[in-house]
């Protein structure tokens, strides 16, 4: 859609030089964001909550706390 976008409307092809090198840097650049931005998803951890991550209690006879 891009493609179609710059070749169409935008009529790249008969534009000059130094307009087709930034509109093709702005696609390259664009690639970029996009790739980092779809990265993010894989790059995050989840850490689980609950007793494993937390200090020993004091008292261990204790229940721990339930929701109603």
């Amino acid at each position: 859609m891009a493609l179609l976008v710059a070749w169409g409307f935008m009529r790249i092809t008969r534009a000059p030089s130094l307009a087709a090198i930034f509109a093709i840097g702005g696609l390259f650049w664009l690639s970029i964001l996009l790739a980092l931005g779809g990265l993010d998803s894989f790059t995050r951890t989840n850490f689980p909550v609950g007793d494993t991550l937390s200090s020993t209690p004091q008292n261990p006879r204790t229940p721990p706390d339930t929701a109603p």
